[in-house]
C-alpha cells in the first residue's frame, strides 16, 4: 500500500472516530514527534481544541472544519521515507559470489497494478527495520535515516509497509526500498 493509499484509509478511519478522541491523538502525536514544516498550524489548532474538548468532552466541530482537520492529520501522520544500508543483495553482477538474502527471495507480494512489492514490516529499537520471513524468524532488512529517527523518535514496535520497486525489468538487479508507516497507530 502506498502512501497515498494510506493516508486515504487513515482519514476514513479518523473520520469516524469522536471529534476528542481525533483531537487526542493530534496532541499526542505533536507530542511524541517535532512538527516538521507545514505541520505547526495543525499542532497549534490540536493545542487550542484540546482544553476545549477537557472542559466538554460533547464539544463538536464545525462539520468543514473537522473535514479539513481530518484530511491534515491523516496527512501528517503518514510519512514514507527511503530505507538505508539494506541487507538484500540484488540480482546484480557484482553479488553473484556473495552469500546473504536474495531479494527475489524477500515474502514480497506484488501489487495489483504491478508497479512495486509490498511487505509487512516492524521497527524495533535503534530504527532497525525487519520483516518475518517465515514464522519463526525475523530478519533484518533496513535501517531508518538518521534524521528520520531524530525527528520521529517513538518507532519502536510500530508496525509499517515497505514497497519494493524493481528498476531492472523483473530481473531483481536494481531495487530500491521505502517504507510507509503510520506514525499515530499508537493514538
Amino acid at each position: 500500500m502506498v502512501r497515498e493509499e494510506m493516508i486515504r484509509e487513515k482519514a476514513k478511519e479518523l473520520s469516524r472516530m469522536a471529534d476528542n478522541r481525533m483531537v487526542r491523538i493530534a496532541s499526542d502525536y505533536f507530542k511524541h514527534n517535532r512538527a516538521m514544516p507545514g505541520e505547526k498550524s495543525l499542532k497549534d489548532t490540536a493545542a487550542k481544541l484540546l482544553p476545549m474538548f477537557e472542559e466538554n468532552p460533547y464539544y463538536q466541530m464545525e462539520e468543514s472544519f473537522r473535514e479539513r482537520f481530518v484530511s491534515d492529520l491523516a496527512f501528517i501522520c503518514i510519512k514514507e521515507v527511503e530505507l538505508h544500508k539494506v541487507q538484500a543483495l540484488s540480482n546484480a553482477k557484482n553479488n553473484k559470489n556473495k552469500t546473504g538474502l536474495r531479494a527475489h527471495d524477500l515474502p514480497m507480494k506484488l501489487s495489483d497494478d504491478g508497479r512495486y512489492y509490498e511487505m509487512p514490516a516492524e521497527i524495533f529499537s535503534a530504527g532497525k527495520v525487519y520483516i518475518t520471513i517465515n514464522t519463526e524468524s525475523d530478519y533484518h532488512l533496513a535501517t531508518l535515516p538518521e534524521q528520520f529517527i531524530k525527528n520521529f523518535k517513538d518507532t519502536t514496535g510500530m508496525k509499517s509497509t515497505v514497497i519494493a520497486r524493481d528498476h531492472s525489468n523483473g530481473n531483481f538487479a536494481c531495487m530500491s526500498y521505502r517504507l510507509v508507516i503510520d506514525l499515530a497507530q499508537k493514538g
